[in-house]
């Protein structure tokens, strides 16, 4: 074999963090349709791009705990991911400086928090974040003259079983089955009642479609808020708030990948 020949592979290195989406429209990784960007920037891009250029890899892949549609911002804590970076040529990172970096580069935009090493064998943490953990939503409305005792009775509901149907507007791309949620709590308040403006917060069982659950999708989620308070809602701006899951591990950071769990 001619020393020429030779090639040299490392493993995945993996890094794990929380990534917040301020603006909109943001896609969670690149979104091309028909060979067209669908919208400017990806979260995976704006954090993957640099630590690629970090580390000298040869790809690196994101992964979350589910995700929010473009138009929605994730905020609070944010967003549980990892990244496996392949063939890393240098595996000695500043993840500190990594992360100030890209927070730097895109404020306003993208951030990314509690950046650290992470065990391949925590992965499956953020696959139980995206299938089992509640997630808390704000969601501002437009409602057509809700009744207070309408809004009082949302407001004292807990644990609401809804049956839903999959969203006519992925109905495309996904089988026509009826999933039960549970909505753990609503908190409706006014944001200027005279013009119809109220915000939502709500907390919910993970695969909950938050949009379909406010405007009722021509009845194929139920209940909705619509039919809770017997008026039309719309769903102007949705933001994630929380996604209750304890990520990244707790733990120093080692150059191996590893996080020392306590």
């Amino acid at each position: 074999m001619r020393q020429s020949d030779l090639r040299v592979r490392r493993e995945p290195i993996y890094f794990g963090g929380r990534y917040l989406k301020l603006d909109r429209p943001i896609a969670q990784t690149a979104w091309v349709l028909d060979g067209k960007r669908m919208t400017e920037l990806s979260v995976g891009e704006c954090i993957g791009d640099v630590v690629q250029r970090v580390t000298g890899a040869s790809e690196v892949v994101m992964v979350a705990a589910g995700r929010e549609d473009a138009d929605v911002r994730m905020v609070g804590r944010g967003r549980p991911f990892y990244l496996e970076v392949k063939n890393p040529r240098c595996t000695v990172v500043d993840v500190e400086r990594v992360a100030k970096e890209v927070n730097e580069k895109w404020a306003g935009k993208v951030g990314v928090s509690q950046l650290g090493w992470v065990n391949k064998s925590d992965l499956k943490l953020v696959k139980l974040g995206e299938e089992m953990k509640p997630k808390t939503y704000s969601c501002l409305l437009w409602l057509n003259r809700p009744t207070r005792d309408a809004i009082h009775k949302v407001n004292t509901t807990t644990d609401l079983l809804v049956h839903q149907l999959t969203p006519t507007r992925v109905l495309h791309r996904r089988p026509n089955v009826v999933r039960d949620k549970l909505i753990h709590s609503i908190e409706l308040a006014p944001v200027d009642e005279a013009a119809g403006f109220y915000r939502a917060v709500l907390k919910t069982q993970a695969g909950t479609y938050i949009k379909e659950f406010c405007h009722g999708d021509f009845g194929r989620t139920s209940p909705s808020l619509r039919t809770l308070l017997g008026t039309q809602v719309d769903i102007l701006e949705l933001d994630v708030v929380d996604i209750d899951l304890e990520w990244p591990p707790i733990g120093p950071a080692t150059s191996d990948g590893a996080a020392e769990n306590e």
